[in-house]
């Protein structure tokens, strides 16, 4: 019972360890907790006590074969020797996995960036915990005191004599898969192929709400606001002149207003556009309410001021603040008369020409309303588009100007540039705080369009961005800077970078474990050999992703990286071991036998606890988070499982060099 204690408390130890240290330096480096980094006790935990497994469960096997009694000196010697053994590849497999995660730093990403450096400094923290620690605590306890002499094994029973069952059964299980090596070379290759078809339905995406599950308040929410108003993605677009006045030309806010009817009638997945020119159109509806549909009457000629006019007949070009002091003061914005019939401020019954409104015969309201009905695109309106078009034929409420003033003639002006100063006095009138659309509430020199869009995926996302980009380009003054931005955008750049980052990650973490084991071995191809059973368990992971759906997003991206991180572990282990009994063995037929005896229990164990790790994340509210402790587990077992099937395989068949110990002081490529 105490020697179960001992297994589970000290590699509980290491990471419990590791866990304050790694953690604990973040606020000291001004690092905030993200939304990656907040998994990080439960990776290092996964991750961490595989180390000290190792150390414990290597010196339980080793105990039970060594029976004789040993003094605490002889004890001292035997965890010497225990970490001579397997301190190699202990440090090997600390050192691949803090490169896995050490690469996710080269990310532009700053939450996966910040990610890879703490969880890379907490696995070496492990390593030397458990080398350390450990083995202390093991010299401090003192030999077994329950050792006995051992006993003399039956013939039947001395090959499997000092090991357990589950060591004997792991070691008679993998021994008969290792002798088919047809079958596991054409199982392999089929599982390539099913995976590179998998691969090729993963789909880059980084919704943020599908980080949430369905039955979330926050995911209901927005389906809500998708599906009852405009949506919840937001595109901005700003156009950006060399002047007020350059910005205030008809041209220019034309361009504007045809983007958002555009948008809203032809683009797919726009909810809703609302501007700067959609201040413009209201406040052009709410002045010209009561003229004629047909346009407004020209300017007197007389004291024609573009500002404030004093005049006989006072004509403003646009909101002129005059004095008339005629009998009928006709001022085309607040004019002050002194007669009987006084200017109108501008929203009176009577305004602007002081006409009395038009009293309309049934005849005349049908033939507006055959001209309503026929004024359609496709001549085909509902109820609504039917009594707005009515209503603008009509002029109610002035809904014949909820429009930005384009043709001079229509407003009673001779030039675009006049319709521009009619426009900049609007803005007089507006008197508000219109910060959100424009950078000068009177003399703009950027104004600013906002885009509601319902879509979800990046792809539709895309589409639309795409649609904006495409009638700029075709309808906007090239003297005009058009910038698009928002936070639709900022998903599209992560996913670009995820992409990006994710496999200039796994490339460089292939690549250092490929020189890493190459270096220690000193062989190219025991190089080759290490990374070929890890490309074939991250090209599983991906595979999975794409049979079920998962995204490749912020979260998962860093799924590979860990995978080679981690997952070399057990190639490291195995080959280290193979090597240790093929040359004990001097290649008989026992060794393979032994090599899964030493090793095989020890891979499993550490698969299934790092597994078991990372799986608990798979009960967490978090999609994202439950996806990447899925797939890790998932990894850890392909790993593992590869390791002990597909390795023996090739070394069985190449019988390479750096395994059979000849020439062992160079290094060169050789077989």
């Amino acid at each position: 019972s105490f020697r179960r204690l001992t297994a589970v408390v000290l590699p509980l130890l290491t990471v419990v360890v590791a866990v304050i240290w790694s953690v604990g330096a973040m606020p000291l480096f001004g690092v905030r907790l993200s939304i990656i980094s907040t998994v990080l006790p439960v990776i290092l935990v996964a991750v961490g006590s595989a180390y000290g497994i190792h150390v414990i469960t290597h010196y339980i096997t080793d105990m039970q074969i060594h029976r004789t009694p040993m003094d605490d000196e002889e004890h001292r010697a035997f965890i010497f020797s225990l970490l001579r053994k397997i301190g190699k590849p202990i440090f090997l497999a600390a050192l691949t996995t803090f490169v896995g995660f050490a690469s996710c730093a080269f990310t532009p990403v700053l939450p996966i960036r910040d990610f890879g450096i703490f969880a890379g400094f907490g696995v070496m923290a492990s390593f030397a915990v458990a080398v350390t620690l450990i083995p202390s605590l093991l010299i401090i306890r003192g030999p077994r005191k329950e050792q006995s002499p051992r006993r003399e094994a039956s013939p039947a029973s001395a090959e499997n004599a000092g090991y357990d069952p589950l060591s004997t059964s792991i070691a008679e299980g993998f021994s008969s898969v290792a002798k088919k090596q047809r079958f596991v070379l054409v199982f392999t290759a089929a599982v390539i192929l099913i995976s590179l078809y998998g691969l090729s339905r993963i789909v880059v995406d980084n919704v943020m709400v599908e980080y949430f599950k369905s039955t979330t308040d926050i995911y209901k929410s927005d389906e809500f606001i998708r599906e009852q108003f405009g949506g919840s993605k937001v595109v901005s677009v700003m156009v950006e002149g060399e002047s007020p006045e350059r910005i205030l030309h008809p041209e220019t806010l034309g361009a504007m207003d045809d983007l958002g009817r555009y948008l809203e009638e032809r683009a797919g997945n726009i909810g809703k556009v609302m501007g700067f020119t959609d201040l413009v159109k209201r406040i052009n509806q709410v002045f010209n309410a009561d003229e004629s549909p047909d346009g407004l009457k020209p300017a007197a000629p007389a004291a024609a001021d573009a500002g404030f006019g004093f005049g006989d007949e006072t004509a403003d070009a646009g909101f002129g603040f005059g004095f008339g002091f005629e009998d009928e003061a006709a001022d085309a914005g607040f004019g002050f008369g002194f007669e009987d019939e006084a200017a109108d401020t501008g929203f009176e019954d009577e305004a602007g020409a002081g006409e009395p409104e038009k009293a309309y015969t049934p005849l005349e309201l049908a033939a507006i309303l055959d001209r309503a009905a026929g004024s359609g695109k496709d001549r085909n309106m509902n109820a609504n588009e039917l009594v707005r078009e009515f209503h603008r034929l009509i002029n109610y409420q002035g809904a014949a100007y909820y429009e930005v003033p384009r043709d001079p003639a229509r407003y009673g002006k001779s030039s675009p540039e006049e319709l521009g100063l009619l426009v900049s006095n609007y803005l007089v009138l507006l008197s508000g705080n219109i910060g959100d659309y424009a950078n000068d509430p009177l003399e703009p020199t950027a104004i600013k369009s906002t885009i509601q869009m319902r879509t979800t995926g990046q792809e539709d996302t895309d589409a639309a961005i795409a649609e904006i980009h495409r009638f700029v380009g075709a309808n906007f003054p090239k003297d005009l800077k058009v910038t698009v931005g928002g936070s639709a955008l900022v998903e599209g750049s992560i996913n670009r970078l995820v992409v990006q980052s994710q496999l200039s990650s796994v490339l460089l973490s292939l690549l250092a474990v490929f020189l890493i084991i190459a270096l220690s071995n000193r062989s190219v191809v025991a190089g080759l050999i290490g990374i070929a059973p890890l490309s074939i368990a991250i090209l599983i992971n991906f595979a999975v992703m794409g049979f079920l759906g998962i995204k490749l997003n912020i979260g998962t991206a860093m799924v590979a990286s860990i995978s080679v991180g981690i997952g070399i572990d057990y190639t490291i282990h195995y080959m280290e071991a193979y090597k240790r009994e093929y040359r004990a063995f001097g290649g008989g037929e026992k060794f393979l036998w032994k090599t899964f005896a030493t090793s095989g229990k020890a891979i499993i164990i550490n698969a299934s606890s790092v597994g078991a790790g990372f799986a608990v994340l798979i009960l967490s509210q978090f999609n994202m988070m439950r996806d990447l402790g899925l797939l890790i587990a998932l990894t850890m077992g392909t790993s593992a499982l590869v390791s002990l099937t597909v390795i023996p395989v090739l070394l069985i068949l190449i019988k390479p060099k750096f395994i059979t110990g000849e020439n062992p002081g160079k290094f060169k490529v050789r077989s």
